[in-house]
Parts: C-alpha cells; sequence; structure tokens
C-alpha cells in the first residue's frame, strides 16, 4: 500500500519510482479443495536450538537458522507462538517481545532452503528459554521445533578498592601502584579513565582505555608525579560501554568513581641531631655517639 504518489509531470508510471513510505504485505495460498491434505512435508531445520550469545539489556542480537526442503515438492510454513516469553513472564507485545523472527510464513521450493532471522532483545537482565513451533503445509500433525535461548545482561566493572593511595614522593620523582579492574559480567566492556584536566600532568593511567571480555580481569599502571610541595587528591571517572563503535562519553555512559591520594615533598637530606657534640675527648682516644 502507497501512502504517497510520486508521479511528476513526465507521466510515467508509478512503478518506477520507489515510494518515499510503503508497506509490503506478502500473500500465500494453496489450491487444494475444502480441507484436502497437502503433500506429506520433508524438512528440517539445520540446527535444533539456538543459543545467542549474552547481550547488554536493550541491545538486540540476531541470528540465523536454515529451513531446508528434502522433498520434490514445495512446502509452506508458518511460525506460531513466537514471542510468548516476555521481559514480564506474560505474554509478549511488539514493544516488549524477548524472541522474534522473520520471515514468519513463506514457501520453500523443493530441494531449496529459506533463511529465518530470529532477534534477541532483553529488557531485563536475566536467562530467556523459548521453544519455537513451525507449522508446515498448514497441518497440525506436521510441527518442528525451535529452542531458543539467550540471556541479557547489564555490563558491570569491578575495582580491587575504591582509593588509590601513594606514598608521599619527592617533586620531580614519580610513584607507581597497579590497580585491578575486572568485568563481572558475560557481555564484553570498553572502559576509558577520565582524569581531571587540572591534574593530568600530576597522576597518569596506563593504559587509558581498554576492553575486557566476560568475566575478565585487567591491570592499570597509576603514576604520581607531583611537581609542587603539597597534598593532591583527586576522583577519577571510569567510564564504561558495551558499544566499541562509538565515543565514550561521561554525560550518556555509566561510570565509576576512583579516589587517589598523593603528596608531594621536597628533595632535601635532613639529619637529626643537626649538632653532635663529642664534649672534650683525651688525644689519642676515641668517642662514638649513637
Amino acid at each position: 500500500s502507497y501512502v504517497k504518489a510520486m508521479r511528476p509531470f513526465r507521466l510515467v508510471t508509478e512503478e518506477s519510482f520507489s515510494p518515499p513510505w510503503c508497506m509490503a504485505l506478502g500473500a500465500s495460498g494453496h489450491t487444494f479443495v475444502g480441507r484436502g491434505e497437502e503433500f506429506m512435508p520433508k524438512a528440517e531445520f539445520t540446527q535444533s536450538s539456538i543459543q545467542f550469545p549474552p547481550r547488554e539489556v536493550g541491545n538486540p542480537s540476531y541470528n540465523q537458522v536454515a529451513l531446508v526442503n528434502n522433498g520434490d515438492t514445495p512446502i509452506s510454513f508458518d511460525f506460531v507462538d513466537v514471542g510468548t516469553a516476555s521481559s514480564q513472564g506474560a505474554t509478549g507485545t511488539l514493544s516488549n517481545k524477548v524472541f522474534d523472527c522473520y520471515p514468519r510464513s513463506g514457501v520453500v521450493p523443493s530441494h531449496q532452503f529459506a533463511l529465518i532471522a530470529f532477534r534477541f532483545n532483553a529488557l531485563t537482565a536475566q536467562t530467556f528459554q523459548e521453544r519455537v513451533r513451525c507449522v508446515l503445509n498448514n497441518s497440525p500433525s506436521n510441527v518442528l521445533e525451535l529452542n531458543l535461548t539467550a540471556t541479557g545482561c547489564y555490563p558491570r566493572l569491578k575495582l580491587e578498592t575504591p582509593t588509590v593511595y601513594f606514598k608521599p614522593t619527592c617533586t620531580g620523582a614519580v610513584s607507581k601502584r597497579f590497580l585491578q579492574i575486572q568485568n563481572i559480567s558475560r557481555v564484553p566492556v570498553y572502559y576509558k579513565w577520565a582524569v581531571p584536566e587540572r591534574l593530568q600532568t600530576t597522576f597518569r593511567i596506563d593504559p587509558p582505555t581498554g576492553l575486557l571480555h566476560g568475566n575478565e580481569k585487567g591491570t592499570v599502571e597509576w603514576s604520581f608525579a607531583p611537581q609542587k610541595h603539597k597534598s593532591f587528591a583527586c576522583k577519577v571517572q571510569c567510564v564504561y560501554t558495551t558499544n566499541g563503535d562509538e565515543e565514550i562519553d561521561p554525560e550518556k555512559h555509566d561510570r565509576m568513581v576512583v579516589g587517589a591520594l598523593g603528596e608531594g615533598t621536597p628533595g632535601a637530606v635532613t639529619m637529626e641531631p643537626a649538632v653532635l657534640d663529642f664534649s672534650t675527648v683525651v688525644a689519642g682516644q676515641s668517642k662514638t655517639l649513637d
């Protein structure tokens, strides 16, 4: 159905143009009279189940399976009860369906196959399972089943300590600490450290960005190089996301805050006590003070 006509002054047919808004409707049927039985289907899926990789909640993923027709006659297929699993535990609607497929119905010619695409979109962090039924040739007795399993996750990082402490460091010298970071979720997480601009020459983190796969641990090196004789304190943000194709923005993505504390000290050598008094010592003898 076309919403808008694009026929110009040249009086060409509308089929020559691609309409700006349209809706394609699929139609299928058969020539069997009444309730006459269709041909016995000989079809199968290339796999009996689909296991989706763990995915971030709200970020859909896709997989596909082939429906193979091994018979000498065409077969029709129709997926029923797709999307019964939902985030609320009830029958899913168009907005909260966890599983969906395309095409829902169609015809497979003899000795050919059709690719069926499945979508997984979780709205909560949990494991979902669903058994999909595919009816062949409109016969309830000819049904293929396919098991779908997937898990929705939230990206989560865990730090070894919420605050990094540096020992007193002479100005011009560098102190280093190592901090362990772990991805406690099952989805890959990209992270980026954001040191306040005014202290970027004092505190440095290497590497500043990284990728941690599910349940993977990593180590980052923190450096403290004071340029003044005073105490330093700052809050460093660790921003993370599951999408490595977009720029990590602290305003849009999840983040953690890590404290950093250090003190710059003068680089002089002092002795205590400042004066050693040996009093009177007889010539040829020695005296020792502790």
